[in-house]
């Protein structure tokens, strides 16, 4: 079986994201609910901003893994609300002088369990 890796973009593929991350986070590993949310879909406020990639891995036609890019913006990154990045940023900023960094972050990541062990799959969603 061999993977197809897509840049989620039709209304089918980022349905089967929010489907994907439902389907891993609170049926396969029992997280943020004990029983199947209403519309069996999972999203933030982080999936609304410009700029979001969503990778999704699809075996033939049945998504197997997903994770989001988010690109830094006025509002931040999804992990900031844990963690406070502000003395790397300037660090950064300061050895590349003139030049403004980019930031960003990957996240949401969600790989079936049936997935999880083939490391083509996650591999694939992080390159």
């Amino acid at each position: 079986m061999s993977i197809r890796l897509k840049v989620a973009k039709s209304a089918k593929e980022i349905d089967d994201v929010m489907w994907l991350r439902h389907q891993v986070y609170v049926v396969e590993d029992g997280k943020f609910s004990d029983t199947p949310l209403p519309e069996k879909r999972i999203l933030d406020r982080y999936d609304t901003l410009p700029g979001v990639v969503n990778l999704i891995a699809y075996d033939d036609k049945e998504p197997v893994g997903t994770i989001r890019a988010n690109p830094d913006c006025e509002i931040g990154l999804p992990p900031e609300s844990h963690y406070d990045f502000s003395t790397h940023r300037t660090q950064i900023a300061r050895q590349l002088n003139a030049r403004k960094p980019c930031f960003a972050s990957g996240g949401m990541l969600a790989v079936t369990r049936k997935w999880r062990s083939r490391r083509d799959v996650i591999r694939a969603l992080y390159k």
